[in-house]
């Protein structure tokens, strides 16, 4: 895609097919196409600063590193941002690195604005992922009956629609949420899920 690239769109588009390839395989160049690609962005399109910095939390999270401060001024573009997809995936992420940083409350307030987004723009694909960052949140506020319920409720829809990583991460939290509420015994006796192809950051996630 790379050697067929003329304009600057279809630069873009090359660089995150590679970015996201790079990243699947948790290869370090990934850290030098995202420099690539930031470097491409359009400051005045709302939209495209909001996919860079979601691809910028992605490849932190994968690699180990929370890059939640660097974003936080993005959340004030949402709203002129007009792609349900680009929206949702950014406030799972910033969700998820809110989590990993023992901010509660604001994680799940980002949740429960992704699951507006979700309701409004009736894009389901997004609940699995939206609703394990939500539970993270209830089970670090101590509240681990609804922790519990919410991911739940995740792993249904996943399951619903076979959606393997959803699945996958689903089971890895819900065995840290037991965990938790000091019900250790439920947890080990939970099933766990195919990890056939799984990336590995989810072996790990799941395996640990």
């Amino acid at each position: 895609a790379a050697i067929h690239a003329h304009t600057r769109d279809e630069h873009r588009i090359s660089l995150e097919g590679r970015l996201s390839c790079a990243a699947a395989l948790e290869l370090p160049v990934a850290h030098d196409i995202l420099k690539e690609l930031e470097a491409t962005v359009d400051r005045g399109s709302a939209l495209e600063v909001v996919r860079v910095a979601d691809r910028m939390l992605s490849l932190g999270l994968r690699f180990g590193t929370n890059r939640r401060r660097e974003v936080v001024g993005v959340s004030e573009l949402l709203d002129r941002t007009d792609d349900p997809f680009a929206r949702m995936s950014f406030l799972c992420l910033w969700g998820w690195c809110n989590v990993l940083s023992s901010r509660y409350q604001v994680a799940l307030a980002i949740a429960d604005r992704a699951l507006d987004d979700l309701t409004r723009y009736r894009v389901e694909v997004g609940s699995p992922y939206i609703r394990i960052v939500r539970a993270a949140a209830l089970s670090g506020l101590g509240t681990h009956a609804d922790a519990l319920t919410e991911i739940d409720a995740a792993l249904d829809v996943a399951e619903a629609m076979a959606d393997i990583p959803g699945i996958q991460n689903g089971y890895a939290l819900k065995a840290r949420i037991l965990v938790a509420s000091g019900d250790a015994y439920r947890a080990c006796s939970l099933e766990p899920p195919d990890m056939d192809g799984a990336m590995r950051f989810v072996i790990g996630e799941v395996s640990g």
